[in-house]
């Protein structure tokens, strides 16, 4: 059964702050590139880019095709603002991995109060 709501006029937000077109859609904003990649089909290569939008989280970024990206964000192709093939990769591994000596510090102290104790 349906239960009566009553609404707060302070949740309203206006549509222009967020901005909301007339169509009900709204443009996404490129946030930064992630990672890139070259998937090689049978006959051509095609290179892409993993790009981060406002508003999403890292899970949620996207595969762009590279050409679309360069002709709407140009300035983003220039030497050094791509980072490295696997980079996220990389930084998810490096992390991992200090995850996991903290975790034997950790649990080396444990071992030894319990060896005192």
């Amino acid at each position: 059964m349906l239960k009566k709501c009553i609404g707060d006029p302070l949740l309203i937000i206006p549509t222009k702050d967020i901005g909301i077109k007339d169509s009900l859609s709204c443009e996404e904003i490129f946030v930064q590139i992630l990672d890139r990649q070259v998937r090689k089909l049978r006959t051509k290569e095609v290179a892409s880019v993993k790009v981060l939008w406002r508003n999403q989280f890292v899970k949620e970024a996207t595969w762009e095709a590279e050409e679309d990206m360069k002709k709407i964000y140009p300035h983003l192709f220039e030497p050094g603002e791509i980072p490295d093939q696997g980079f996220l990769e990389k930084e998810l591994n490096r992390r991992k991995e200090e995850k996991r000596a903290r975790f034997r510090q950790v649990l080396e102290g444990f071992v030894a109060d319990f060896a005192k104790g």
